[in-house]
């Protein structure tokens, strides 16, 4: 867990993203998200991940359902 943390300040050093920054970003995708599907969240969660030198914002966004009446 701790290691995870450490990884996850390394890499949010690396980026230059304010926590504010990164906070706009997950609202964004949270919304953009629940306007095609019920989701949960509360308990979604975000990551910033790196393999091989590359970096990814991992997110889990737990579905509920689809909403009715959308395409």
């Amino acid at each position: 867990m701790a290691r995870q943390r450490l990884q996850a300040v390394l890499v949010h050093d690396r980026l230059s993203l304010s926590p504010a920054l990164l906070e706009d970003l997950k609202e964004d995708i949270l919304d953009v998200i629940a306007r095609r599907v019920d989701i949960d969240r509360a308990a979604s969660a975000f990551q910033l991940s790196t393999d091989g030198g590359r970096t990814a914002l991992v997110a889990s966004v737990p579905i509920r359902g689809l909403r009715r009446g959308r395409r």
